[in-house]
């Protein structure tokens, strides 16, 4: 049986570096799903209230915030629906940070 994919999937990437952030978005994009960018943890939050995602690709570093915390403040917030969160990260790789 073939899978359907939603495409009406709404995904908000955030990631400080600006050519990650791109080459995500336009890879994301490619395969035809709905797309938002922040760059930042403030930006982030009031994306998620602006266009509230099905996912969040969330980098663990963000000048302004943790990821960490940022995502434990998302899923804390009244929404009707709560997106899922993947944490990325190219620096924080250890196991204990895992």
């Amino acid at each position: 049986m073939k899978s359907k994919v939603n495409r009406n999937f709404k995904i908000l990437i955030v990631d400080d570096d600006p050519d990650i952030l791109f080459a995500t978005n336009r890879v994301i994009k490619s395969a035809g799903f709905d797309t938002s960018e922040a760059m930042d943890g403030a930006t982030c939050l009031k994306a998620v209230s602006e266009h509230t995602p099905d996912l969040i690709l969330l980098d663990v570093e963000l000048p302004d915030a943790d990821g960490r915390d940022l995502a434990r403040e998302i899923k804390a917030q009244p929404l009707e629906n709560h997106p899922y969160i993947v944490m990325l990260s190219g620096k924080k790789i250890s196991s204990d940070d895992q």
